[in-house]
């Protein structure tokens, strides 16, 4: 077994159970993270209708709230527990419970067995990518982030006023990138 999959659920809980029991069925443990914004009987039903697969667990509830950090805790806290629990995984997937594979996953472990020392995460910065010069990124360092059902539309709107006043995306003073191009600090 080398892959596992760690899939964040937050709504179409039938179409969620039957890509589980898809990855089950090809012999993938699964850790699933149930939205902390999700109530407790769906939770609790969802849970139940896949108790009968032994190789799929649920993970500690994080708020899954766009563009804040619980998605990123939530994604963290269930590949600790697919590596904590099932050593021999050499790669996890990570997936949303609407995410459907275009190849059959056999496909997808074979090409990953052929390949046990590669990282498939795409990381760059901002300065490297043409798609964020002249775009929503032009603008971001001076936009703040709103949270709740209207966020996007309030950044986007934010992002074009940010356009009107030429704010320019100048990085704050003191600010530094984080990451290089090859992913280090």
């Amino acid at each position: 077994m080398t892959l596992g999959v760690v899939m964040l659920v937050h709504t179409a809980f039938g179409r969620a159970e039957q890509m589980i029991r898809h990855w089950a069925d090809a012999g993938c443990p699964v850790v699933v993270h149930v939205d902390r914004n999700v109530g407790q009987a769906t939770h609790d039903a969802f849970v139940a209708a896949l108790a009968d697969l032994a190789d799929v667990s649920f993970g500690r509830r994080y708020r899954g709230e766009w563009g804040m950090w619980g998605l990123i805790a939530a994604s963290q806290a269930a590949s600790r527990q697919l590596l904590d629990r099932y050593p021999q995984i050499q790669h996890v997937y990570l997936a949303s419970g609407a995410c459907l594979p275009l190849r059959p996953i056999a496909e997808l472990k074979a090409y990953l067995a052929a390949r046990p020392d590669t990282d498939f995460i795409e990381s760059v910065t901002t300065g490297d990518v043409k798609w964020t010069v002249g775009g929503t990124v032009k603008g971001s360092p001076c936009v703040f982030h709103f949270h709740g059902n209207a966020s996007a539309n309030c950044s986007t709107a934010m992002c074009g006023c940010n356009g009107c006043c030429e704010c320019g995306g100048r990085f704050p003073q003191g600010s530094r990138r984080i990451w290089d191009r090859n992913g280090g600090a």
